[in-house]
């Protein structure tokens, strides 16, 4: 199920690209007025120590989606599942 939101917004279908993902940087400042409050659940999983998109933009993320939690991960940079696979494989676990 889609999002009950703006059309254009970043969960919008017209703003998924050809290979799935969003069209869009996940934390673009220009979209950020596209965000909206999802009608499913979301779970987001953040490294403590990402310098690319710091751990503050992921709890603004957070407001922004309504999501339902945000786990940060110690130890772990902008690519989770490299730097603590088992960390992010507890957090999947944790929320399906």
């Amino acid at each position: 199920m889609w999002l009950s939101c703006l059309p254009g917004s970043i969960c919008d279908p017209s703003t998924i690209s050809s290979n799935g993902r969003p069209a869009v940087h996940a934390y673009d400042f220009a979209y950020l007025s596209k965000y909206c409050k999802c009608d499913f659940p979301v779970h987001l999983i953040w490294g403590e120590l990402d310098t690319f998109i710091p751990v503050e933009q992921g709890h603004e993320l957070r407001t922004l989606l309504t999501a339902d939690s945000l786990m940060t991960v110690p130890n772990a940079a902008h690519i989770v599942h490299e730097d603590a696979p088992e960390a992010l494989l507890g957090a999947l676990l944790a929320n399906i």
